[in-house]
């Protein structure tokens, strides 16, 4: 995630992501918002790595939030997705839709609401 360095950027989503980092942010660095959409059951990334990242954007001063969606899996948004096909990975239609739901929300509160042709 390149807002950790202090990019210049007004906003960052990350829906599924990896959350892990060599570099941590330091404290002031963060200049972007950041919106984090998570599946609870997500086998890639835990949820030990989820409060690493908590309480690295607390120690950073940065302003995020964190959105967890029970029971979804990793790739949550991949409508084709094929059960089973790849361990831990699976579409899960109301997580996909929240998630997109809170991102138009985050971009329109970042950008302006012109700005948020999301899918």
């Amino acid at each position: 995630m390149c807002v950790r360095s202090g990019a210049d950027l007004a906003g960052a989503v990350s829906i599924h992501g990896g959350l892990t980092t060599g570099r941590p942010a330091e404290p002031g660095a963060v200049a972007a918002k950041i919106l984090v959409c998570h599946g609870a059951s997500d086998p890639h990334v835990p949820m030990a790595d989820v409060s690493a990242f908590a309480e690295e954007m607390n120690r950073a001063e940065a302003d995020w939030q964190l959105i967890v969606y029970g029971r979804a899996l990793h790739g949550f948004t991949h409508r084709h997705a094929v059960p089973g096909a790849v361990a831990g990975v699976a579409y899960d239609a109301t997580a996909d839709e929240r998630s997109f739901v809170a991102t138009r929300a985050f971009l329109a509160d970042v950008l302006g609401p012109g700005l948020t042709s999301v899918r």
